[in-house]
């Protein structure tokens, strides 16, 4: 009984150590699936994959470190993502980087209204890095702008491309002085748990429309 209950322990801590290792395994699969799904669906941008090798322990925790540098040809700046935006190469060095990370109160994106009746702009930031909230700020009183609208990146700026999805909208109000409206956003990439993402090195800017003086468009 004695040797039959010692050789169950043993099962179970080969079994629980079995289920640890397929669970990791499965949970890194699916974020390089997402990883796939996204360089299928933007075949315009240029990406390179990176795997995060650090994270900031500091007080601020708004940012983490991945394998990739200047030998991959990244620069301060470029989108980084995985299911959504991530945030943004914050430092370059030689064979690493470090990326701000969108939840960051220092992260700061233009961004959009994904809706066919919509395309109130703002600019989406972080409220505090230690959750996934985002704030919304700087969207006209008269835009429309709902609790379960979608937000990506306008591309405006023309640093980043555009429709990079960021989150859902939570919740709407009026700012303080009651001038613009700010939204909540949930993100839609959980900067927690990413141990996987692309970094966007190049991408075909959305064409701009040109307009004559009189406000329509030129031909």
């Amino acid at each position: 009984m004695q040797s039959e209950n010692e050789q169950l322990k043993r099962d179970n801590i080969e079994l629980r150590n079995a289920n640890i290792q397929m669970a990791s395994v499965y949970a890194e699969n699916r974020q390089l699936r997402a990883l796939l799904d996204y360089k299928e669906q933007h075949k315009s941008q240029k990406v390179v994959a990176a795997k995060v090798i650090a994270r900031n322990h500091g007080d601020l925790r708004d940012s983490m470190y991945i394998d990739a540098g200047e030998d991959k040809g990244l620069k301060r700046e470029m989108a980084v993502v995985n299911e959504g935006l991530v945030g943004v190469v914050d430092e370059v060095y030689g064979s690493y980087a470090r990326v701000l990370l969108l939840n960051s109160p220092r992260f700061k994106m233009g961004a959009r209204v994904l809706r066919h009746d919509s395309r109130a702009v703002g600019v989406v930031g972080g409220k505090t890095s230690a959750d996934d909230k985002l704030v919304m700020e700087h969207v006209f009183r008269e835009a429309s702008l709902r609790e379960g609208d979608v937000i990506v990146t306008s591309g405006y700026s023309g640093s980043h491309p555009a429709d990079i999805l960021i989150g859902t909208v939570t919740k709407t109000r009026m700012d303080s002085v009651g001038l613009l409206q700010e939204a909540e956003v949930h993100a839609a990439a959980d900067v927690a748990d990413v141990e996987h993402v692309l970094v966007i090195t190049s991408f075909t800017p959305a064409p701009k429309i040109e307009f004559n003086r009189q406000g329509g468009q030129a031909k």
